[in-house]
């Protein structure tokens, strides 16, 4: 019997936050990124922004599958490079496009040079 695996990543960032409900929105603090698989890792990034996916990781949870774990490995690596890259990549570009995030009917829309919002965030139609 062969055994598939469907690569699957995403990458997930605070942007904007407000402290009450219908207070302003202000842009949110740096994120110190963590890798999540499904549930959170005590792994750091490196990056502004956490990365969920399909990692292998090791019995403890507490580390990704070691080198010499292979293929194992080597699925992080892939999943890493192409995967969890492709989905920050996409994140960066929506954001950069003025994308509108949030569920419910009342997202948040971030503006653009190009788009008289001058990069501050601002209250946005529907997701």
């Amino acid at each position: 019997e062969k055994l598939t695996l469907m690569p699957s990543g995403a990458a997930a960032a605070l942007v904007a936050r407000r402290h009450a409900p219908g207070a302003e929105w202000e842009l949110a603090p740096r994120l110190a990124g963590r890798a999540y698989a499904t549930l959170p890792l005590p792994i750091p990034t490196g990056l502004p922004v956490h990365l969920n996916g399909r990692w292998e990781i090791a019995s403890d949870r507490n580390s990704l599958a070691p080198e010499d774990a292979r293929p194992r490995h080597e699925w992080n690596l892939l999943l890493a490079s192409r995967v969890c890259a492709a989905a920050y990549a996409r994140l960066l570009r929506e954001l950069a496009a003025g994308a509108v995030f949030g569920g419910g009917g009342g997202g948040l829309r971030l503006g653009s040079a190009g788009r008289g919002g001058g990069g501050a965030p601002r209250r946005g139609g529907g997701a």
